[in-house]
């Protein structure tokens, strides 16, 4: 393990990676580097050359008391800088946080109620879910399916249903193929699915966003699109 391949913020959040070559291999390389550490919740970003049943099984494994969720990516950002090929692990820690989670399967345009319930559910066990500083102690993340075409939907369900509690995350990828993206959790992988995360915290947090386009000369036209396939 090398210095680079692990990360302790000082609220006591870990961050792990590793490029490994198996799935067994790298979960195993993970859990040396958080030795000492029994997370609340663990958050992992892999890439596809991992297969994902070895992976879950291997974390579950390895973090037998641990919720684990997680997805497929189009590079990771790790301690040692952005990396291709490899796997992340966020460890959350028991002190400073209160963290839920729930699954979302079977994705399709009829999933936007069961995306606001999960919501719902997992807000109604907060300490205090309708306090005028839940924004400020609570932040939700979501996983979900970058092939499922109910992203927008889906996100809009859960933003609408969580109210003032701040959302992040994004859409599984697969190394821009967009041919499988994968989500696992708790030891099982799933697909047309999306994992909403929950946490409540007193340690000071804020949200942002960045993008990696650059403008350029060159200016594209749309003549024609689909947009229920996303195609233009």
């Amino acid at each position: 393990m090398r210095p680079d391949q692990v990360s302790t913020h000082s609220s006591g959040i870990r961050v792990a990676c590793s490029t490994q070559k198996t799935a067994t291999e790298a979960a195993r390389e993970i859990s040396e580097s958080l030795t000492g550490c029994v997370p609340q919740h663990i958050i992992v970003f892999f890439d596809l050359k991992y297969d994902a049943n070895e992976l879950a099984t291997s974390l579950s494994k390895f973090f037998p008391q641990t919720p684990i969720n997680g997805c497929s990516t189009a590079g990771e950002i790790s301690p040692a800088g952005m990396t291709e090929s490899g796997i992340v692990a966020i460890a959350f820690p028991n002190k400073g946080f209160r963290i839920f989670s729930q699954t979302i399967e079977d994705l399709n345009s009829a999933s936007v109620d069961r995306a606001s319930q999960a919501a719902r559910q997992l807000k109604a066990g907060l300490d205090a879910p309708q306090s005028a500083d839940a924004s400020e102690k609570t932040f939700g993340i979501l996983l979900v399916d970058g092939l499922s075409n109910v992203e927008e939907q889906i996100v809009a369900a859960i933003n609408w249903a969580l109210g003032d509690i701040q959302l992040v995350g994004g859409s599984a990828g697969d190394n821009l193929a967009f041919r499988k993206t994968v989500l696992i959790s708790n030891g099982k992988v799933l697909r047309h699915a999306a994992i909403l995360i929950v946490a409540e915290t007193e340690i000071p947090f804020r949200v942002f966003k960045t993008q990696n386009f650059d403008p350029t000369e060159t200016k594209l036209v749309v003549t024609a699109a689909d947009p229920e396939r996303r195609i233009v």
